[in-house]
Formats: structure tokens, sequence, C-alpha cells
């Protein structure tokens, strides 16, 4: 493909296969991992590497919506996945809001709807390049206008760290009797490139094992992480998380057939 034909950056193009857009994400290089600027960095997130993403690619302009997973299990006569509650407290009734984020999905179910879509789950290091979008702090902006998290999802306003810090069991009683729950997605203000909820609202599943010092060794040309493990990784933060977790480094693990209310996906690729 000629230099004159490629998109241009955050460029939009609806997947036919899915009937979501994707923002077209430029080749270039950036710095993995902690942020100079942030000192709530966990030791996972150094160090910190200068890493080139070599290729361009398509990204999800959002998390895959309930609408995109109900076409798509209406093609495959597949059910739906169990509809997200949290201490009982249903977060979708019946699937009824469809732009919300799918939950509770696991990391195969994941891939496979990437896959169904011809594209994949990012890398870590393709997440993080994307959620950038040129940004060498923290975050891509205030986290009140660019992301559903803790402090804001609910009926009222909160200070989850200071709660979470105090007592892990009040954060949860906390959270359920404020209705925190996830959001219909493009709700706030995208990155540079256009896309949307990189930060909270929901965790995403990329395609990586997670190894907590995987950067050390890390290649430095279009990273693919481990080549094992027992823990896949997830990006972004969630509605649930304090704001330490809704950083643009911050990097999250679970057992890849683990399914939970604050987990959910974007696709990455070419089509």
């Amino acid at each position: 493909m000629l230099a004159a034909q490629l998109p241009q950056p955050g460029e939009i193009r609806v997947n036919p296969k899915d009937q979501q857009r994707y923002v077209w994400i430029p080749p270039g290089s950036f710095i993995l991992g902690c942020s100079r600027s942030d000192f709530e960095c966990d030791a996972d997130e150094s160090p910190a590497v200068d890493v080139e993403i070599s290729k361009g690619f398509w990204m999800g302009r959002t998390s895959v919506t309930v609408a995109a997973w109900q076409r798509y299990a209406k093609a495959l006569d597949i059910e739906m996945p169990d509809e997200p509650t949290y201490f009982e407290r249903p977060l979708n009734p019946g699937w009824g809001i469809g732009e919300q984020p799918i939950t509770d999905v696991d990391w195969q179910d994941a891939a496979e709807f990437c896959a169904a879509a011809g594209l994949r789950l990012p890398t870590d290091a393709e997440w993080e390049y994307a959620a950038r979008a040129g940004v060498k702090e923290s975050v891509y902006g205030d986290l009140d206008s660019t992301a559903w998290f803790a402090d804001n999802s609910g009926k009222r306003t909160i200070k989850s760290q200071a709660i979470w810090s105090a007592s892990h069991d009040a954060y949860n009683e906390v959270l359920k009797d404020n209705e925190n729950g996830p959001h219909p997605v493009a709700q706030k203000k995208p990155n540079a490139w256009g896309l949307y909820d990189m930060l909270g609202n929901v965790w995403q599943w990329t395609a990586d094992w997670y190894l907590p010092d995987y950067y050390k060794n890390a290649a430095r040309r279009d990273p693919q992480g481990p080549a094992d493990g027992r823990y896949k990784t997830l990006r972004g933060g969630s509605w649930y998380i304090y704001p330490q977790g809704v950083r643009l480094s911050n990097r999250n693990f679970f057992v890849p057939t683990v399914k939970n209310d604050s987990i959910g996906l974007r696709c990455a690729g070419n089509f």
C-alpha cells in the first residue's frame, strides 16, 4: 500500500462484520510503562522502555457493546453471557441497554468475538500506545471528563481512594449503596485519536500473558508479551476502581477463565 493511501490517524471505518466503528492507529514509537511524572506506579509498570509499533492498525472506537454482542450471539445461535450483577444488584437487566459495554466474558470469549470480526485482541503494548495517543503523562485528560470510575460512576460523587484505603469491605458496601456501575460507551471525552473509554468503564482484555517483570526483557519492536503464563493482562481500569487504577500504564491480570461485571474488551487489527 502506498503511503498516500494509508488512513489518517483517527480516521474512522465501520467493520461490516461486527458493525462497530474502528479508529486508525498509525505506526510510531512511545515509552511503554510508568510515566516520569507518575508517582503511583506499581512495580510491574517498570522499567519504562522505548517501544516501536511498526505497523498501523485499527482499534475499536469503544469497547465492544452489548448490541454488538447480541448480533454476534444471534448469528451463531449462542446464549448471551450471564447478565452482570454487583452484589445481586442488576447492572443491565435483560441486557436492555445496548450501548453499555459487554461484560462477564472471559478471555476466550473475547478472543473468539474478535476473530469472528476478522480481528484480534490488542497486545499490551498496542493497547497502551493507542490509549496514550502521544501523551506522556499518566492520563490523557481530567479523569472526571474522560473516564467512568468509582468516584463518578454512581448516584453521587465519592472519594473512592480514601474509602478503599480505610476498608475494602466498606468500599464494596459504599459502591453497592451508591449504585455504581458501567455506563453507555462514548459519553466521556475521547483521547487525541478519538478512542473512547480507554480509561474507566470496563477493563479490557489484551492478548498478552502477564508477567510482573516482563518489561525488563520485552522486545523493543512490536512486543508480543510472554510466551506463556497463568494470567492474562487487562488494561484501562473500570467503573469499580479508584483513581490510582485508572492510569495509562496500570496493568491488571486475571486467570483467562474469569468472568466479571467490570471486564469487557475491544478488538484491534486490520480489515
